[in-house]
């Protein structure tokens, strides 16, 4: 089952349905490509604000 973790309530639908949320996979990535000469802080600190935190849940 997919679910939004961002989304309150595609979590608690998953909750309703399962009882709980064993595992969470995340199936994001980000690739940075050039040499640490080349590249600016630009793009890490972009990645930054778009990610800003993981939000963990705990289903008992």
């Amino acid at each position: 089952m997919a679910v939004n973790i961002t989304d309150e309530k595609s979590v608690n639908d998953a909750i309703s349905l399962f009882g709980k949320i064993d595992v969470v996979i995340k199936t994001a990535g980000y690739s940075l490509v050039g040499s640490m000469e080349e590249l600016s802080d630009e793009p890490i600190l972009d990645f930054k604000k778009s990610f800003p935190r993981q939000r963990k849940l705990h289903a008992s």
